[in-house]
């Protein structure tokens, strides 16, 4: 009997090991680093991502290591709390077997009690469980139950299938249901038939380029960004792109991007596109140093081409750098604030021809500063604290970095020696942070002494029904004031009229529980004005506007009386053969309620609802957007603890198809864009819009909207910048088909200054033009020395300056000529000032025509 037990003792330690080898997965590739590529790379790092890449199922299914072995009831704990299961269903309600499902916490650990096994590749591994689906479509895992605020499941099948997203727990404020103790049924994921796209990139020679990474973009209905990497014969496969017009994009270091290659995807197919021709590009490259010929590593070196298409690169080991560009021309190099190092360049020195090998930047070390941290009521140093330092103050909303943790260290003597910046922020504990400007102290250049206060908090006990609210979340972040003290306006929101009295850092967004007792507490804050919302099991969402937290001392709110939430649960109905998964239903204007529909029943659920009016509306993916009249909106109004019911039939605005087809001169304008735009019937010049595609070699355009609109269709540039209106006042019907033929003609628009006039360094020229009937059309040029968040879509290097392409018509047009000034109140420390007043005139453009305004 004892050897039996040690038999089945190994053979069970040896199924467990099998099992944890299982859950390793290969994560979907990401775009390379913008420093060391020709084009910026626009992924979505919002949450890690763990599905493989895309590939072809056989291929992925080998390249997976728990693909062919890992069985769909797998168990990850002895002593399981949490199961999660539910079956992968294709659009005929057939199961899907062998597709990925993953079940992982975004931003955290699964659970601050037990410790989970780790998936995904070296470096970007993570807590997280992943099984694949059995023959009859199911998945199943057995867990800890998590305690993590966002928990995500995410299922990949065959390339001819799109991907699928669940999220639970309340994290962002998405209202989701937390996964619970014992059994949670998801019921049946549909994936919805998609296509794959194959090919191959070449160099102009026929040789293959591999590492090039091919992007489809907006492709994928989980939102997720579809890019894969070619491999060493430039051959590619991207899968799980959604049914219609897309268009493909190649990249790789040392070459040019490609341009859009336009594709029609047909579910359910593979479709092979033309080669992919890449040019090489024109290169800047050098190295950087310090004032005595040393490395600078791991610097930025931006360039701005003549085209105003800027660039990024990042210094090695031997500081060395090299900036590809699109286009052959003049170029501005710059490197902005670094760790250690000035700034440099910006301006027409820094200003070199592509082909230019030798390039050699020094930058100034910046010099070495002491911070002398101490309580401000002892004068006594403190030796624990945690410190950054920032270029420059942050006065608008919040960002990452802002938010970033700020690690405390020990500081002998209270002192910490750092490169200057221009800002500061200091924090320890029993203190309240402080954030200010760097100022030396009198008498030393070298020192400032940072004083920290005694803290201020905010305390409180929450209340129900009589009883005290435990678990209950208060998120607390600081408040935007206005002129007027309204408080009509989400916290965070940036905007010229709001200011705030706490720094970005002090004031950034942090939550606490409450405890048995119902307490709350919030300590070591910055006095100032805050916002404070309560969110719990049961309750009503109640927020705090305005709070003054008084200077070292404590803002008590006593009991805090909370009301019993209100709950809207609702269904969306399709039209006849459509799925209502990738809906999405909003409760008012606020971020923090908005939903997408993620099942195939198409249920939906509001909790912790207050009392009074709310207004539910919703869209389809392919109608995201809605103006101040938006058709779909109903006001509902709720008692206390009611529970709401709601039906919401689509079928109304079945999706609508539009065939467009644009001309220019007779011939297909191809590269043109088409826009959809809707007008408000509420307020006159207000509309909302968004991108239907541009055209491809036969000038056609091919897109879905709702089929309940009066909307207009116009011509944009490549860019999306509009040109010309097509047609206005145009009625789509639901589960219609809309196919028009257009011709366009254009003409341009050139603005020249006077020769008294100097021309700045770093500049703006903005041309409005406004014509009754059409919505104003702007224009902007910049030099390439200007803010990089002030980007314009013309150059300005010049007296004349060409406008590009606009629709014929007389227009009232005003000029506006600005120069930037410093400015610490601006986010970039920099704002646009008039050199002169604007000019208003006339102008008619006709077709085929230039015309031009003389400024006097």
């Amino acid at each position: 009997m004892r050897a039996l037990l040690i038999i089945a003792t190994l053979l069970t330690c040896g199924l467990l090991l099998a099992l944890w080898f299982s859950h390793r997965s290969t994560p979907k590739p990401v775009a390379p680093d913008a420093a060391s590529t020709p084009a910026e790379a626009a992924t979505d790092l919002t949450r890690d991502d763990v599905l493989s890449p895309t590939a072809d199922a056989h291929e992925s299914a080998r390249a997976t290591p728990q693909a062919a072995h890992t069985s769909a009831d797998l168990a990850t704990t002895k002593d399981p709390e949490c199961r999660v299961f539910g079956r992968v269903i294709d659009e005929h309600g057939a199961s899907i077997a062998d597709a990925k499902v993953s079940l992982y916490p975004i931003g955290g650990r699964w659970s601050e009690t037990v410790k989970v096994g780790l998936v995904g590749p070296e470096g970007r591994q993570h807590e997280g469980f992943v099984v694949q689906t059995n023959a009859e479509g199911s998945f199943r895992f057995e867990t800890p139950l998590p305690t993590a605020d966002w928990i995500e499941i995410a299922i990949e099948a065959d390339v001819h299938h799109a991907n699928a997203d669940r999220d639970f727990g309340p994290a962002g404020g998405r209202n989701k249901p937390r996964l619970l103790e014992g059994d949670n049924d998801l019921g049946d994921f549909r994936l919805d038939p998609c296509g794959a796209v194959r090919g191959r990139v070449l160099s102009a020679a026929g040789r293959p380029i591999p590492e090039t990474w091919v992007d489809v973009p907006n492709a994928n209905s989980a939102g997720r960004q579809i890019n894969v990497k070619a491999d060493e014969r430039g051959e590619f496969l991207i899968g799980h792109v959604s049914a219609g017009s897309h268009s493909v994009t190649a990249q790789a270091t040392g070459w040019i991007t490609s341009e859009d290659t336009q594709i029609e995807i047909i579910g359910l197919e593979t479709i092979t596109v033309p080669d992919i021709v890449l040019s090489p590009a024109f290169v800047v490259s050098g190295t950087v140093v310090d004032e005595k010929g040393q490395p600078a590593v791991q610097v930025s070196v931006r360039g701005t081409g003549h085209n105003k298409h800027r660039f990024n690169s990042r210094t090695n080991d031997a500081g060395e750098f090299a900036l590809y560009f699109d286009a052959e021309g003049t170029c501005a190099l710059e490197v902005r604030e670094s760790p250690g190092f000035g700034p440099w360049g910006g301006g027409t020195d820094a200003s070199f021809e592509t082909g230019t090998k030798n390039v050699r930047i020094v930058l100034r070390r910046k010099d070495v500063f002491t911070f002398h941290v101490v309580d401000a009521r002892t004068r006594e140093p403190i030796e624990r604290f945690g410190l950054r330092v920032d270029p420059a103050p942050v006065r608008g909303s919040y960002s990452t970095a802002v938010e970033a943790n700020i690690p405390l260290a020990d500081h002998p003597h209270g002192d910490v020696q750092i490169p200057i910046g221009a800002y500061v922020v200091a924090w320890a504990p029993d203190h309240a942070p402080i954030e200010t400007d760097v100022v030396p102290d009198a008498g030393d250049p070298h020192m400032q002494t940072l004083a920290l206060r005694g803290p201020s908090g905010i305390r409180g006990r929450l209340v129900l029904l009589d009883k005290p609210l435990s678990k209950a979340t208060l998120t607390l972040q600081r408040e935007g004031i206005d002129e007027k003290r309204t408080f009509a306006f989400e916290p965070g929101i940036s905007s010229t009229a709001v200011h705030h009295d706490v720094g970005a850092w002090s004031g950034r967004k942090r939550d606490v529980a409450s405890s048995d007792d119902g307490g709350f507490a919030f300590k070591d804050l910055a006095p100032g004005t805050y916002a404070l919302q309560i969110d719990g099991p049961g309750v009503a969402r109640k927020e705090f506007r305005g709070l003054e937290v008084p200077r070292e001392s404590t803002l008590q709110l006593g009991d805090v009386v909370l009301d019993a939430g209100a709950t809207i649960r609702g269904v969306i109905v399709a039209e006849a053969g459509g799925s209502p998964q990738g809906f999405t239903v909003d409760l008012g204007r606020s971020f923090a309620r908005h939903v997408v529909i993620d099942n195939v029943d198409g249920k939906f659920e509001f909790t912790g609802l207050e009392a009074g009016e709310h207004v539910l509306t919703w869209s389809r993916s392919t109608q995201k957007a809605w103006g101040d009249d938006d058709p779909h909106a109903q006001t509902i109004t709720l008692a206390p603890g009611e529970v709401r019911e709601v039906i919401i039939d689509a079928s109304a605005s079945a999706p609508c198809t539009l065939i467009v087809h644009v001309n220019r001169g007779g011939h297909p304008a191809r590269g043109v864009g088409v826009g959809v735009r809707i007008l408000s019937r509420v307020k006159a010049g207000n509309w909302i819009g968004w991108p239907l595609g541009k055209c491809d070699d036969t000038g056609t355009v091919t897109g879905q909207v709702d089929g309940d609109l009066t909307l207009v269709l116009e011509a944009t540039t490549e860019s999306g910048d509009p040109l010309v209106d097509l047609v206005r006042d145009l009625q789509t019907a639901p589960g219609g088909r809309i196919e028009r033929t257009f011709e366009i003609v254009l003409g341009k628009l050139t603005v020249e200054l006077p020769a008294a006039m100097e021309l700045p360094d770093k500049g703006l020229m903005r041309v409005a033009l406004e014509s009754p009937g059409r919505e104003t059309r702007f224009a902007t040029a910049t030099t390439a020395a200007a803010p990089g968040s002030y980007h314009g879509n013309m150059d300005w290097n010049g007296r004349t300056i060409a406008f590009g392409e606009f629709g014929p018509g007389t227009y009232d047009a005003t000029v506006t000529v600005q120069r930037f000034e410093p400015d610490a109140q601006s986010p970039n420390g920099m704002k646009p000032v008039n050199l002169r007043e604007p000019y208003k005139t006339k102008v008619v453009i006709e077709a085929d025509h230039e015309a031009k305004i003389l400024v006097p």
